[in-house]
Formats: structure tokens, C-alpha cells, sequence
């Protein structure tokens, strides 16, 4: 048991010299500024939905979380494929309501 326990701290002691070498030697590159980023907000999701599908308008006096939800998704879908047909690489991602 003390030989098992003198090589697990033996290892460990060379995993952590091994960690501070590495670091002496290749220090971290500076932190690299904050990306910028659009927000879209739309003002009129139900309007929109009613212009998709005659269901909308029902379906939204219902459940209007989710029209307005489905709204967005289709936006995040419309937003990708017209960035990616003009060669754009973009993280698109639908962030929850505030709140």
C-alpha cells in the first residue's frame, strides 16, 4: 500500500512539474478582445406568423410563445442559409427571452 501510495505522488508530482514546464515555456497568449455581435429583436412575430400560415392567427391568441418561438427558429434558418450562399461563416444562436 505505502508503494502504490509513493508512486501515486511521485505521478503527480510529475504530472504538475511537467504542467509548470509547459507553461514556463509557452506562456498563454494574450486574451484575445470580446467578439462583437448583432441582436436582432422582431418587433412583429405575429404579423410575420399570419403571413406563413392561416393556423397562426388562432394558434396565437393560444399559444403565443410558441408562434413568436417558431418565428425566431425560422429566422435563425432564413439568417444561416443566406450567410452561408455569400461565403459568410457565422455562429448564429437563438439566446431564451431575458427574464
Amino acid at each position: 500500500m505505502w508503494i502504490a501510495l509513493s508512486l501515486s505522488l511521485a505521478l503527480n508530482a510529475a504530472v504538475l512539474f511537467a504542467l509548470w514546464r509547459q507553461r514556463r515555456l509557452h506562456p498563454a497568449a494574450p486574451a484575445a478582445a470580446a467578439d462583437e455581435a448583432i441582436v436582432i429583436a422582431i418587433d412583429n412575430p405575429m404579423e410575420l406568423a399570419r403571413r406563413d400560415s392561416r393556423l397562426a392567427g388562432p394558434l396565437g391568441v393560444l399559444a403565443p410563445r410558441l408562434i413568436r418561438r417558431r418565428v425566431y427558429q425560422r429566422t435563425v434558418q432564413v439568417l444561416a442559409g443566406e450567410l452561408s450562399a455569400r461565403g459568410v461563416r457565422a455562429r448564429i444562436r437563438l439566446m431564451p427571452p431575458p427574464g
